[in-house]
């Protein structure tokens, strides 16, 4: 991905001149010994770098700084489902998960937007527990789930407002720790192939 200004009566290609490289390379090993439970588990290998300009000094006004970033890490997780039943299904996951900062959380947006070019990458440990029911009678059926979320993230990207001379503008830093819990439901009810109806709430 990269960025070409359209601003100027001459288009500038290096006017802005954001590049951001990203890739996640995977491999994982899904275990079927019975039509009751199965197991996955997988790894994951993040890459990324990005490049751009930022205006080094206290109040984000200064001269434009060329800065770049590289990262690389990985990350695993586990999943399995079991089957009570025909009806009902269990699934948990774990995930050692990673997101890297954006490209305007990096370097902004050269308006409002002022960006960090040291933000730190946003890691979490992250817990899903679900439960669905499925029944089927002549032309009705029903789906239902419920599940429950756990993250724990490390090195949260928060964004703030500052201001400075009378102008508002919007950064980005690594808030430490966030932990959030919450659920969601769905329900959804079909007949025969030709209508369904259904919706799902969410609480974190």
């Amino acid at each position: 991905r990269s960025n070409t200004s359209l601003l100027a009566k001459e288009e500038q290609s290096d006017a802005i001149a954001k590049e951001t490289r990203k890739n996640i390379s995977g491999l994982s090993y899904r275990l079927m010994p019975s039509e009751k439970w199965n197991l996955s588990v997988f790894g994951k290998h993040y890459s990324s770098y990005s490049e751009g300009t930022v205006q080094i000094s206290d109040n984000s006004v200064g001269n434009n700084t060329r800065v770049s970033q590289s990262v690389r890490s990985f990350g695993y997780g586990a999943a399995g489902t079991y089957f009570l039943g025909k009806a009902i299904q269990l699934k948990l996951s774990y995930e050692k998960a990673l997101r890297m900062p954006s490209t305007q959380e990096l370097f902004g947006d050269g308006d409002l937007e002022a960006g960090k070019a040291n933000l730190k990458p946003e890691r979490s440990d992250n817990v899903n527990l679900n439960a669905s029911y499925t029944k089927q009678w002549g032309k009705h059926g029903l789906y239902a789930e419920g599940g429950l979320i756990y993250r724990n993230t490390q090195d949260y990207i928060k964004r703030d407002l500052s201001t400075v001379g009378g102008t508002s503008y919007g950064s980005y830093t690594n808030h430490g720790r966030v932990e959030t819990k919450g659920f969601n439901v769905s329900l959804r009810y079909s007949y025969s192939n030709w209508f369904s109806m259904g919706g799902t709430f969410n609480n974190l």
